[in-house]
């Protein structure tokens, strides 16, 4: 019987994704707020990051200014496009929302030379240090 509770809890902890790695880094500068959150395979090489920010206006936006932000917008998430990222805008009467997914698997090597990265930098120590060094606070 007890062979089997434990491997029970060794399926359960698999299942739940215990041991999988996660660093959150923010950063808050002016009103505006970028989150990144990564997320570690077993061999501590980062497999999946997401940034969100979000920038206030000043002021509420009209349609025009609106349709000129969500234009902007349009041309700052075509610098993602690449296989294995998504990048999305929400725009709300007082700001803007960018969302981008990275998904380190289906990016190409090629994909991850252009953007700079390297297995050295994408493990967990490496991208907090780095985070941490462009001003983020993470944990």
């Amino acid at each position: 019987m007890k062979k089997y509770l434990l491997v029970l809890v060794v399926m359960l902890l698999v299942v739940t994704g215990c041991g999988e790695k996660k660093l959150t880094c923010t950063l808050e500068e002016d009103g505006q707020k970028a989150t990144v959150t990564a997320k570690f395979g077993k061999d501590d090489i980062v497999t999946d990051v997401t940034m969100n920010m979000s920038m206030p206006f000043e002021k509420e936006l009209t349609d025009e200014e609106k349709e000129q932000m969500e234009s902007y917008m349009g041309i700052v998430c075509a610098a993602f496009d690449y296989e294995g990222i998504t990048c999305d805008t929400k725009m709300k009467d007082k700001s803007v929302d960018v969302v981008v997914e990275m998904n380190m698997a289906k990016m190409d090597a090629e994909t991850k030379e252009e953007m700079g990265y390297t297995d050295a930098e994408g493990t967990y120590d490496a991208m907090k240090k780095g985070m941490e060094e462009s001003g983020y606070t993470c944990k």
